[in-house]
């Protein structure tokens, strides 16, 4: 009651499979060889899969590419503040030197001005030191 592979071996749907199949094989071999120019499925060449892709791999730079240009922009963005606050300060210290005309003294220099109308009261007359 045992499997006998004689009997099996002389079955023409058997042969026919066995032939088919080593046909497959044979044709795989020959394509991987052809393609490759190896006949083993484990290769270790980086270039070669087993599937047999044989290219040269592309190498996608899309998220160094972006964060260059954001450096380069946020570099340009400072720059620009940089030169607003140059002109700022520039223009504050063009201002600090203007005196206003009547002779009175230019802020910063200690001069007194009022604030208001002139009050009747002395005491009550409030004095602002610039």
């Amino acid at each position: 009651m045992g499997f006998d592979f004689k009997d099996l071996a002389r079955d023409p749907r058997f042969q026919v499979a066995a032939v088919a199949v080593a046909a497959v094989g044979g044709y795989v071999l020959y394509k991987r060889k052809k393609t490759t120019g190896s006949t083993s499925v484990g290769t270790s060449d980086t270039t070669t899969t087993a599937a047999g892709y044989n290219g040269a791999a592309t190498l996608n730079t899309s998220g160094t590419d972006i964060a260059n240009w954001l450096g380069q922009y946020s570099g340009s963005l400072q720059n620009q503040l940089d030169a607003y606050q140059q002109s700022l300060s520039d223009a504050i210290t063009n201002l600090q030197a203007i005196s206003p005309a009547g002779g009175t003294p230019a802020p910063g220099t200690g001069g007194t001005v009022s604030i208001g109308k002139p009050i009747t009261d002395p005491a009550a007359h409030t004095r602002l030191t610039v």
